[in-house]
């Protein structure tokens, strides 16, 4: 499966690559009949819009029809506005949470966007991610409402919670895990990061001559590498902003010690995960990887199977429905996918108990609420027998208690 001409384009303007012979190739893609407006739609889908224009706008200017250039440039430069605003609540808000001796990390958006590509305005940003310690929790949620935020209640995880201000383009992710939280709350369970580790590895960076807590090179290529596939959760999957991120990371850090990342995840059991986060990098951005990862990569067979379904759904996004949403079997096609990631038999298993797990507290919210819409279209019939088991396990629910998957509150104000 190949890309389409626009496609090739994207690809060429975002890899980066410096030198004459890949300035030509640009030159050459644009040259040739291409739907502008489909390339457009299709960068800013990809979430890499400002990436390629500013490559078009010093590379080849003169070829890019004028009416199409003008248009990439308004939103490169609403982008550029939005980062900036959005860089400037950031630091407000780390300085407010800090003066409370709440310990925070900036992640991802216009912080990633100066960190990566030394740009504000380079990557394509919409909200602001922190992270902070499952303890701050609470003080910190109180601390958004204070500032007129309020928690967006269908996205309230056990690990991260959504807020948005009225009127403004602020949105906020408050982090303390990056994935669903196991059992103990001290990893994340879907992916296996040992958040506290992370946290006695940080290091400091400087945004926009403020100094900032900043995880070390290689937790950032896992948290990447997690970001790269987590978006199947949604349309968004893959994208070329997520891929190109591992990308980046891995050619400002030549010196990783790849020895160590291998057997680390390895040892954590998200190796699959890397594996497959580094081969999309490898192949659409031809990202330089040690030859002894590049064997790894080829040799997990699982790991390239979903190489190429990912590498096929991005060349024909617009054409292949997204298995993981908008039909009443995404939450098994999700964890299957879930399930496929995971190179090891106990943490298959842990999966397959985390879908059970969340199976029974469906069932239980159904019977609770009494609302048989909640079940899949096509299943309402099964209502009665939902009822029956909920009030067999009912007994159970007080030892195992329900899924702690959105049980984070609305905080009170004190």
């Amino acid at each position: 499966m190949k890309p389409n001409r626009e496609q090739e384009l994207i690809i060429a303007c975002v890899a980066g690559k410096n030198g004459q012979e890949a300035d030509n190739a640009i030159r050459k893609h644009c040259s040739r009949e291409l739907n502008w407006s489909a390339f457009i739609q299709e960068a800013l889908e990809q979430g890499v819009l400002p990436l390629v224009y500013h490559r078009l706008t010093s590379v080849c200017p003169d070829i890019t029809p004028a009416i199409y250039l003008e248009q990439l440039r308004r939103h490169y430069q609403l982008n550029a506005l939005r980062n900036f605003l959005l860089s400037q609540e950031m630091i407000r808000l780390i300085n407010l949470f800090e003066k409370k001796t709440i310990a925070v990390i900036p992640l991802k958006g216009p912080f990633w966007s100066e960190i990566l590509f030394g740009n504000l305005a380079l990557r394509q940003c919409t909200d602001i991610d922190l992270v902070i310690q499952s303890k701050d929790v609470e003080t910190a949620a109180k601390i958004l409402v204070f500032l007129g935020y309020q928690p967006d209640p269908k996205h309230q995880l056990n690990w991260e919670a959504h807020y948005y201000k009225p009127g403004t383009p602020y949105v906020v992710d408050l982090h303390w895990g990056f994935s669903n939280l196991s059992l103990r709350k001290t990893r994340d369970a879907t992916f296996r990061f040992d958040v506290n580790a992370m946290w006695r590895r940080l290091e400091k960076a400087k945004f926009l001559n403020e100094k900032m807590n900043h995880f070390q090179a290689e937790d950032m290529l896992m948290i990447a590498c997690q970001d790269s596939v987590k978006e199947f959760w949604k349309n968004k999957w893959p994208q070329l902003k997520w891929i190109y991120d591992v990308s980046r990371i891995v050619e400002l850090h030549p010196k990783m010690d790849w020895d160590r990342i291998n057997i680390k995840a390895g040892r954590l059991g998200y190796q699959r995960l890397l594996y497959l986060s580094l081969g999309l990098a490898k192949r659409i951005f031809d990202t330089q990887l040690p030859q002894p990862i590049v064997q790894r990569i080829d040799a997990d067979r699982m790991a390239m199977i979903l190489i190429d379904e990912a590498t096929k759904r991005l060349w024909k996004r617009h054409s292949i429905p997204n298995p993981y949403k908008g039909n009443q079997w995404q939450f098994i096609a999700r964890h299957r996918f879930c399930i496929r990631l995971k190179e090891r038999r106990q943490d298959q298993v842990a999966q397959v108990l985390e879908i059970g797990h969340m199976a029974l507290d469906r069932f239980r919210n159904i019977a609770a609420t009494r609302n048989p819409n909640l079940l899949p279209k096509g299943l309402h019939f099964l209502y009665p027998l939902n009822l029956l088991i909920y009030h067999m396990m009912r007994p159970l629910w007080h030892i195992v208690g329900p899924h702690n998957h959105n049980t984070f509150r609305k905080p009170s104000i004190s």
